[in-house]
């Protein structure tokens, strides 16, 4: 009989399901051959032959490929697809607590029935319903009949980009339903719902008001974030701040909260001298509820199963083998959530706890013998850095992010929380009775809140602590994990705690003791470094990202020397005032490039679609200077009444540029005859606009925005902003040569434009900047049918999401976001 057979189990179930993922293999096949594994495995045990352990593996990873196939092909099984685009009636039952927010109320709905166009029909599925704010908010267990708009989110397309449409697929939600106003939305009365449940959310519901009610907002978002895991409200930058800092799993309920509830009732119940029976089944039915409370999310479920196996094992006078109940805890979760396997907080949860469990004996060992620590100070500082081992690969695939924040922020962070969560849970269970009583307990827990937040905004703010990078690959991870296993593995004679370090470990202190296996495993990982995405020496050459954003225009171009530049950040209307839309999305993209510094921002113009996400990008990144074109004077200036045209920027872009030049960012205009000096081998000059502005035009801000055109050995790019036919006309009338090979087309393929000006152009292939069923016809038909008499291969990021163009000065490639396909545009004598 094998050692832990249980692990054994978990690691043929994952493998299956791994193995489904990467083939794509359905359920169909897998299910029938399980069956006939499981027929051999029961033939084998009654007839005593050998064979029945590994026959079990088989199962167990045929199991796997089957449930792995299942969430896979989810969306495949979205009967509501022809409903959605449509406005529906919707009758079902709330299957978990609402989620309030400051515009909308979130419900999580099982629905039975479905109606449009007069006709009912049965559905049973799940849809998430949002109602706006001001309506009435029902609880779990409601039956309720709605009727909205129901859609399903777009797949993403940036790579890297969060497919929220793929996460809801593979949950079996079928779709969202936005309801308007109060008399679309009804309740049909309570229709069922498990008592537990529901009395875990109503607790839940009770517990949170007492923060709402006796902490200011901001702190009661962090300190409900901090004990159930409740973030929905909280600012986007505070998440980021908390990520790159690598304290986020205190916001998102996990192994920390578990123990701190099973180490504050343990302690409790002893002080209370109860008997053990009843110490077990009492910290069990609260460790239930807290983790119902809490969601069920994967990192709960984990260290609720793990925390109960410890107790069980207690209870029986037998130790836990920790990574037995691992197993166990991954068994569970993935039999019931196979789509867990795939998502970061099952895999950071397990990852994290392996290190702990794994790593902390041997670092701790290593710090006390090697650097002399004390071994209480050992232990303190080797737990965060044994889970911060343990996810750096996972991290780094995830978030494009290698933080070395993690560790003092932790070491800081954790020992606070500790104060903070019984004190918020104190005046939590106060409040029920004193609402007075519970505000005085929380002055305490805000000055606490606020010491926490000031800290680690603290130790963000210390410089190269954190970088961004381009994901590395899953071979990378595979390697550092094993590296890290056979650094971590006693070498078999050793007896564990007889004080003698193993050489084989960690804490043998010496690469040349390491085992053969831990030295193949470096040979593993030098290969695993080699296939870390990057621009190496052989990917030398330029680089240009036309980003989705939407109705808009953002491109990102990386140089062959390593330089870069961004060329507008999209935006949407009103995110000159609110900072939200577009810029985030360029924010994520640049970071997925690796980005943590831009040699030059461009501004064409100052248009919103261009503009408006700017301010997030300046807040984000070290930028070394910005170019503008020169603006119209400003209204009641001296020079105001000479100025002819009748279009001027927005007030809120004279102040987005004012607050750049307070940053120290040096802001320079620039026109036609500059040039931009970034690389010693791309070329880079301004075509557009002339010294003197154009007046009087349809649009005189686009058609005095800034164009670029950029030389890189045989290849020639066209960057030409919002540009219409007059400024288009005026370019053809200097004389200047735009012949190129890339043409950003102008204005998003609007109708304004010279069909001369395409033509002198003579583009091979062209993109197009656009938003999905934008209000504007861009593209429009007739700009379509020029480029395609001119024999133009045409992109755009409507239809293709990003699309990234890259040459190595003879050759051109092209690669697009939505399904990650790619081609080569042939060139005149050149291979492709």
């Amino acid at each position: 009989m094998p050692e832990r057979p249980l692990l054994g189990v978990a690691a043929a179930y994952i493998a299956g399901m791994v193995l489904s993922a990467l083939t794509g293999i359905g359920p169909e096949w897998p299910l029938l051959a399980s069956m006939a594994a499981f027929l051999s495995a029961v033939y084998l045990y009654l007839s005593a032959r050998r064979g029945l352990g590994p026959a079990f593996l088989i199962l167990f990873a045929l199991l796997g490929m089957t449930m792995s196939g299942q969430a896979i092909t989810g969306e495949e099984k979205l009967f509501l697809r022809p409903y959605w685009g449509h406005f529906v009636t919707v009758e079902g039952t709330i299957l978990d607590g609402p989620d309030i927010r400051s515009l909308d109320t979130r419900y999580l709905v099982k629905t039975g029935w479905v109606t449009m166009g007069g006709i009912r029909k049965r559905y049973e599925g799940k849809i998430i319903i949002r109602a706006a704010a001001g309506i009435p908010v029902f609880n779990y267990g409601h039956g309720l009949k709605a009727r909205g708009y129901l859609s399903m989110p777009e797949e993403p397309g940036n790579p890297g980009q969060f497919n929220y449409r793929s996460y809801l697929s593979r949950r079996g939600i079928g779709g969202i339903l936005a309801v308007n106003s109060g008399d679309q939305i009804d309740s049909t009365g309570l229709s069922g719902g498990n008592p537990l449940v529901g009395f875990a959310l109503a607790v839940k519901s009770r517990l949170l008001k007492v923060a709402e009610n006796t902490l200011s907002p901001a702190r009661a978002d962090l300190l409900n974030g901090i004990i159930f895991g409740v973030v929905g409200e909280m600012p986007p930058e505070e998440r980021e701040i908390f990520c790159e800092t690598g304290v986020n799993h205190i916001l998102s309920v996990s192994g920390l909260h578990v123990g701190m509830l099973l180490a504050a009732m343990a302690f409790l119940l002893g002080m209370l001298n109860v008997s053990r029976p009843a110490r077990f089944i009492t910290i069990t039915c609260v460790l239930i509820i807290y983790a119902v409370m809490t969601g069920l999310s994967p990192p709960v479920v984990r260290a609720t199963i793990m925390a109960l196996v410890l107790l069980l094992g207690h209870q029986l006078g037998r130790e836990a083998d920790w990574p037995t109940s691992l197993g166990l805890a991954a068994l569970a979760i993935l039999f019931f959530q196979p789509w867990a396997l795939f998502e970061p907080g099952f895999q950071l949860s397990f990852c994290a706890t392996w290190g702990i469990l794994y790593l902390t004996p041997a670092i701790r060992t290593l710090l006390a013998k090697s650097f002399k620590f004390p071994p209480g100070a050992a232990l303190f500082i080797a737990v965060p850095l044994a889970a911060q081992l343990g996810t750096v690969p996972l991290i780094a695939i995830h978030f494009n992010l290698i933080t070395a924040a993690s560790l003092p922020a932790n070491l800081i962070a954790v020992p606070i929380t500790g104060v903070i969560l019984p004190l918020g849970a104190l005046a939590a269970i106060t409040g029920q009775f004193s609402m007075t009583l519970a505000g005085f307990i929380n002055i305490a827990t805000g000055a606490l809140l606020d010491l926490f937040k000031w800290l680690v905004e603290a130790i963000r703010e210390i410089p190269g602590l954190f970088i961004y990078v381009e994901a590395p690959s899953w071979i990378f991870a595979a390697a550092w994990y094993l590296l890290f296993w056979a650094l971590g593995k006693p070498v078999p004679g050793k007896v564990a705690g007889s004080g003698e370090t193993p050489p084989g470990s960690l804490a043998g202190g010496a690469f040349p003791a390491v085992s053969r296996g831990a030295a193949f495993t470096l040979l593993v990982f030098a290969a695993g470094v080699a296939w870390i995405p990057g621009r190496g020496p052989g990917d030398a050459g330029l680089r240009v990202h036309f980003i989705d954003v939407g109705q808009g225009d953002s491109a990102y171009v990386e140089f062959p020397g390593g330089g870069n530049m961004l060329v507008d950040a999209g935006g949407r209307p009103g995110e000159f005032e609110s900072a939200r839309g577009a810029g985030d999305v360029v924010v994520d993209y640049l970071k997925g490039q690796g980005v943590n510094r831009l040699d030059v921002l461009v501004i064409t113009h100052p248009h919103e679609d261009h503009a408006g996400g700017v301010g997030a990008v300046v807040r984000r990144f070290a930028i070394g200077s910005v170019v503008v074109p020169p603006l119209p004077p400003a209204e009641g200036s001296a020079s105001s009444g000479a100025y002819k045209g009748g279009e001027r920027p927005d007030p809120a872009y004279g102040r987005l540029l004012e607050d750049i030049a307070l940053k120290g960012i040096p802001v320079e205009i620039a026109v036609s005859g500059d040039r931009l000096k970034l690389d010693r081998e791309v070329g880079i000059e301004v075509i557009n606009p002339a010294p003197e502005l154009m007046e009087g035009t349809r649009s005189d801000l686009n058609n005095n925005s800034l164009v670029l055109m950029m030389e890189y050995r045989q290849q020639t790019l066209l960057l030409a902003a919002d540009i219409e036919e007059e400024a288009q006309r005026r370019i053809l009338e200097s004389g200047r040569d735009i012949h190129c090979t890339v043409l950003k087309v102008p204005h998003h393929g609007s109708r304004y434009i010279s069909p001369e000006f395409f033509g002198r152009a003579g583009p091979r292939l062209a993109v197009i900047s656009a938003g999905k069923n934008n209000n504007f016809g861009h593209p429009d038909p007739q700009t379509l049918q020029l480029l395609e008499d001119l024999g133009v291969r045409v992109y755009r990021t409507d239809r293709d999401g990003a699309v990234v163009v890259s040459t190595d000065g003879e050759k051109i490639r092209v690669k697009w976001g939505r399904m990650d396909r790619e081609s080569a545009v042939q060139q005149p004598g050149n291979a492709a």
